[in-house]
């Protein structure tokens, strides 16, 4: 239970600090998503690649499993347990 509970912040952890960047990075770099379709909800152009954090912290999370559980997530950053 332990090795799960630092899995999750880990991972909550990696996507929150990766989401401001990504915002940044598309923002500079003209990454919107293009609002072409009747499905979209959002009146203004928003930036895209918000599956990149979502991602990584995934990856992190689950290589973190298989490496060691809690300690890979505390070297990697996430603080202690």
């Amino acid at each position: 239970m332990r090795t799960e509970v630092a899995a999750f912040f880990c991972a909550a952890f990696v996507c929150s600090a990766l989401v401001p960047v990504i915002i940044r990075f598309a923002r500079r770099h003209g990454l919107y998503d293009h609002i072409s379709s009747t499905r979209k909800v959002h009146s203004a152009r928003v930036p895209g690649s918000a599956t990149v954090p979502c991602f990584a912290s995934l990856a992190l999370a689950s290589s973190s499993e298989r490496l060691g559980g809690a300690d890979a997530c505390v070297s990697a950053g996430a603080g202690k347990p």
